[in-house]
Formats: structure tokens, sequence, C-alpha cells
């Protein structure tokens, strides 16, 4: 009987991964089990623990291949000489375009409600501490506000992420990016205007 040729191990990589992240974004967190992974991927259970030590570093590490790509875009957009208002409409138009791009890996990384600051420890932070050392740049200029940077954050994260959770579930229509402007005059209005 002829036997399949094996599946190179990046590939089955390849295949966890993509697997945690669609059941995680179709499903929730709490359905991603070593098991339930393994069958979306169509592999053994033995061989997701052939390829990571633990479902934690399997979610690390989705989380963190997603991230960085959003990470790389945000550095360039807070190291810009652009004005704080600018800054702010790059980061929801990058925002978007990245949920536009693959919704169920920005959904995974950004949406799901998962143990991801138990998990991904300091890395779950960079891009809110990224978020705020753009607040702190439009402050010193006075183009923002004084605002505790963790509070606009929270304000700012909240509008975007918010959105990109409704087209997610389907009631916005999609694409988000059609959303960017709107959103980033909203965080301008919340976060640069003066009362």
């Amino acid at each position: 009987m002829p036997t399949r040729p094996r599946a190179s191990p990046d590939h089955t990589r390849n295949r966890l991964l993509r697997a945690t992240i669609n059941l995680v974004s179709r499903s929730g967190p709490r359905a991603a089990s070593i098991r339930r992974i393994a069958r979306e991927a169509g592999v053994t259970e033995g061989a997701v623990y052939r390829h990571f030590k633990s479902k934690d570093e399997l979610w690390r590490l989705a989380h963190t291949l997603i991230v960085d790509e959003m990470l790389t875009q945000k550095e360039s957009i807070v190291a810009s000489p652009a004005s704080a208002r600018d800054k702010l409409a790059a980061w929801v138009r990058a925002t978007f375009a990245n949920f536009d791009k693959n919704p169920e890996a920005f959904y995974y990384a950004l949406l799901a409600d998962h143990r991801a600051p138990a998990i991904l420890g300091p890395f779950y932070h960079r891009q809110g501490d990224l978020f705020q050392v753009l607040i702190r740049q439009g402050q010193s200029t006075g183009e923002l506000r004084t605002i505790d940077p963790t509070l606009a954050m929270s304000h700012f994260s909240g509008l975007m992420l918010n959105v990109a959770r409704l087209v997610h579930e389907g009631t916005l229509r999609a694409p988000a990016s059609q959303y960017a402007d709107e959103v980033a005059l909203a965080a301008w209005l919340a976060l640069g205007a003066r009362p």
C-alpha cells in the first residue's frame, strides 16, 4: 500500500497556526482545545505537541506573527514627522487595512477574549505602549489635550476595535476601511479637541 508523503514541519506548523486563528475567530477561544485545533489542521494531537510545547506557545506564536506586521507599520507612523491628527488617522487606516486583509487573524489577535496578557507578557502591551508614545508626542506639541495616555489609548482603541468587531459579526458592512475617516475624526474629537 503506498504511503502518503509527509508534510514538511514548517507546513504542518503553519497549518496549526492557521487552524488556531480560524477556530478562535469562528468559535471563540474556549472552543480552541488542542483536540479541535488538531482536527481543524487535519493532524493528530501528537503532531501539535511535536511542533509546540504547549497550547500557550501555539497561541503566543500566532499572536506574535499577526501583531508584528502591524507594529512595523505603526512604528513608521509614530516616527513620521506628520501632525498628531495625521498620525491618528494613519493609525486607524493601517488598523482597518489589516483587519480587511485578514479579519480572522485580526480578530484572533485583538478581539478574541482569551488570556493574551498572561500568555504574551510584555509583548501584549507593545502596540498600546507605542500608541502612548504618539499621544505624548501630540501633547508635547500642544496638538492633543492633556489626558492620561492610558485613558487616551482606552478611548481610541474602543472607537477603533468596536468598529472591527461589528464588521466581524456582520452588524456593519465590510470593509472596515470605509469607516476609517469617521473613526479618525471621532478619535481626534475625543483626544485633540479642547473642551
